[in-house]
């Protein structure tokens, strides 16, 4: 595959040339890539590789073997089986068992999909941040139609674990 990479510098202030040059990169050279969810918000100096790392140092100490919610959540993410029925039923490359959510990059596929099914501004009414995306990830596809309850606080409560790992 041909890939055209340009580049732009600056130097105190002065914009300097552009540089093109084109690179042959096999397909073999480079990770099956993994797009970020659509229409996330990316904030402050955050991505969402932080946004990962942060839940599952909240959900399980980044234990990839853990099981919690009484046998119900399993690996690092705690996935539970619905959530990752909905991730794959949005992305079908997701071929897998629910087993595979010990496999962390494989959870971590499992997320971005159920974010990119559900953390969207269509969903949510506005651009989706790591706020939204936690709480959705805690609460349920539809935590944020129950503002004002007690599903809701508790979210906030996890929102905050999550961004205090996040500022780590």
């Amino acid at each position: 595959m041909r890939e055209f990479i340009f580049i732009a510098g600056c130097f105190c202030g002065v914009v300097g040339m552009n540089i093109a040059f084109d690179a042959e990169i096999e397909e073999f050279d480079r990770p099956t890539p993994i797009a970020e969810p659509r229409t996330i918000s990316l904030e402050n100096k955050h991505n969402f590789d932080d946004f990962l790392r942060a839940i599952r140092i909240v959900e399980s100490n980044d234990t990839p073997m853990a099981i919690g919610d009484g046998g119900k959540a399993i690996g690092a993410y705690q996935i539970w089986k619905s959530y990752w029925k909905d991730a794959v039923e949005f992305d079908s490359s997701l071929d897998g068992r629910y087993e595979d959510c010990y496999n962390v990059d494989y959870a971590s596929r499992v997320v971005r999909a159920y974010m990119s099914r559900y953390a969207t501004a269509e969903r949510l009414g506005h651009e989706p941040t790591f706020e939204d995306m936690a709480r959705i990830h805690n609460g349920g596809c539809n935590i944020h139609k129950k503002k004002g309850t007690e599903a809701w606080n508790n979210t906030t409560n996890y929102w905050i674990k999550v961004q205090k790992q996040m500022n780590q």
